[in-house]
């Protein structure tokens, strides 16, 4: 039976979230809290020596590509657990966390006692599902449609993702550019892919449609066709 403590590291860029959700799990004598990152760059040397048990992962974060991000911690730390505690809703971004390597998803409107059972599943070497991402992933593959999912969304790559939730932040296509690594010419070239797969005709329909979705998530609506 183990008896040292259950070692997590957050990467997340909400230092008030951070500082919270530290305290809340340091309250359980099981869990010990190593440290935080805003994003993969920032992850402290220590880490590769002796990984933690488990990272806890907002994947929408200001400066990274959180999908990227959780390929890179399967890559670099397979021992190390993953669980997603986001702000945007399961339905969307679920099993595309679990596709990325996460083990869990969880919603940060979720209570306490959820993400203690879900890190103690993890600990254990289970997966952690709510019983709404199991049905979803259940009826798609069984059903093989999309039918529960916001449908025009799930055409997005995980890039185009990133890029929606930089614009409903209010990012320019040059701050998305330099978040991202990338060439304005190509953010600018993702923009009209989104809006053709969304069918959005104008820009200011397509800003108008990212700023719903970052800031409702939970509430999403299909895109229009016009």
């Amino acid at each position: 039976m183990r008896t040292d403590p259950y070692t997590i590291f957050i990467i997340d860029d909400q230092p008030v979230f951070v500082t919270g959700l530290t305290v809340i799990l340091e309250k359980d004598s099981e869990f010990k809290v190593r440290g935080s990152a805003d994003c993969w760059e920032a992850l402290p040397e220590d880490l590769k020596s002796e990984p933690p048990d488990l990272f806890i992962v907002e994947i929408f974060l200001r400066n990274s590509d959180g999908f990227k991000l959780l390929t890179l911690l399967r890559r670099y730390f397979p021992s190390s657990a993953i669980l997603v505690y986001s702000v945007q809703e399961e339905a969307l971004c679920g099993e595309r966390a679990l596709q990325s390597g996460a083990k869990g998803y969880l919603m940060k409107s979720d209570n306490l006692e959820i993400i203690h059972q879900a890190i103690r599943k993890l600990a254990n070497g289970n997966v952690y599902l709510s019983s709404r991402l199991q049905e979803m992933i259940f009826s798609r593959i069984s059903s093989k449609s999309s039918s529960t999912d916001p449908v025009m969304l799930r055409e997005l790559t995980n890039r185009e993702l990133q890029i929606m939730q930089f614009i409903g932040s209010g990012r320019s296509t040059a701050e998305i550019a330099a978040a991202m690594n990338l060439r304005v010419k190509t953010v600018e070239a993702h923009r009209s892919r989104i809006k053709k797969k969304l069918k959005l005709k104008h820009t200011t329909e397509l800003i108008q449609y990212a700023v719903y979705w970052t800031g409702l998530g939970s509430s999403l609506p299909r895109a229009r066709s016009f």
